[in-house]
Order: structure tokens, then C-alpha cells, then sequence
């Protein structure tokens, strides 16, 4: 394609052919050119590009020693091999390979389905649970909290009764466990 280049990738870019001014930025033209790709080992190679090279120029001779070499953590790659190799496949192997993918996909849909259902009665046993905590402790406050106006009652009924027996402020505050200032708004009130 570009027989004065020796380099096999040539990058190229649009120039405003009258001034050669680079307007178009975004736009270029990578151009790869396998033949001059003079790597021939996997151990050769160093970087993602060298790999899609190879990939494309020895897919064929490519052992699978090879290919797990060349593909390392590259998910990419792999897709690509795997797809490639699909396509030499005779119609038993496809679909049986087709069979095992539906056959993984099920039973992981299956799994899913498990997982959510348990979240959902995980989600339903908390949340009775929590109703239930909720009106134990309620009624064991609303309890204690009666018992308190309850007894809080008591003591303003048992001021006014000895208010009315005209003891001092003091003395019944002191006897009901009123404070004097509770003890003479009582007294305001029942006049």
C-alpha cells in the first residue's frame, strides 16, 4: 500500500490542502500493513497493537499455547479468538457448544432467580420482625409512660386534697415530691 514506508502501522491525518492547516482534528486514518509486521513470536510481542497484529497476520498457525499467550487478561482479544475459532466448528461442536452456553445461561438465570426470591423473604422476615420489635418496645413504653402519668396524677390529686386541708406550699411539695412552683400553680388553679 505504501511501499516507501518501511514501519507497518502509518498514521495519516486531513490537511486544508491550501494551507495545510489540521481544521479536523477527530479525523485520521491508521493503515496497517501486515506483511511488513515482522514479528513472528508471541514472546515478541509488546504492546496491544503488536497483538492485534499478530492476531490478524497468524491467526490461522496459532496454536493454543499461543493464543493463551498472546491473550494474557485481554478479554477483548479472547472474544476474538474464541469467534474466529467458532468458524473451523463442525455443525456438532457448535451445536453443542451452543447447548452448554444455553444450558450456563439457565442454570444462572436459575441461581438469579434463587438469590432475589431469598433477598425478598430475607427483606419480608426483617421487616416483620422489626414491626414486631417495634410494638414490644411501643407497648413496654407506652406502659412506663402511663405508669408515669399515672403516678404524676396521683401526686397533683393528692396536692389539691391537702391544699385543701390548708398545709403550707412547702410542706406538700415536700410530701408529694412536687416542686413549690408545680404546688402553687396548683393552688392558682383550683381557687
Amino acid at each position: 500500500m505504501f511501499p516507501n514506508k518501511e514501519d507497518y502501522i502509518s498514521r495519516h491525518v486531513i490537511l486544508d490542502k491550501k494551507t495545510y492547516e489540521h481544521d479536523l482534528k477527530d479525523f485520521s486514518f491508521t493503515f496497517i500493513e501486515l506483511p511488513k509486521f515482522k514479528k513472528n513470536r508471541v514472546e515478541e510481542l509488546n504492546d496491544i497493537t503488536e497483538k492485534w497484529c499478530y492476531f490478524f497476520k497468524h491467526a490461522k498457525e496459532t496454536t493454543l499455547d499461543g493464543y493463551n499467550k498472546i491473550i494474557g487478561e485481554d478479554l477483548i482479544i479472547k472474544r476474538a479468538y474464541e469467534a474466529l475459532d467458532q468458524f473451523n466448528w463442525s455443525e456438532d461442536e457448535l451445536i453443542t457448544y451452543e447447548q452448554e452456553l444455553k444450558r450456563i445461561w439457565d442454570n444462572k438465570a436459575v441461581e438469579d432467580y434463587k438469590l432475589e426470591r431469598a433477598k425478598a423473604e430475607g427483606k419480608a422476615e426483617g421487616k416483620a420482625e422489626g414491626i414486631k420489635l417495634g410494638e414490644i418496645k411501643g407497648k413496654a413504653k407506652g406502659k412506663a409512660e402511663g405508669k408515669a402519668e399515672g403516678k404524676a396524677e396521683a401526686k397533683k390529686d393528692l396536692a389539691i386534697k391537702l391544699l385543701k386541708s390548708e398545709l403550707s406550699v412547702e410542706t406538700i411539695a415536700e410530701y408529694t415530691d412536687l416542686s413549690i412552683q408545680e404546688v402553687l400553680n396548683l393552688k392558682n388553679s383550683v381557687k
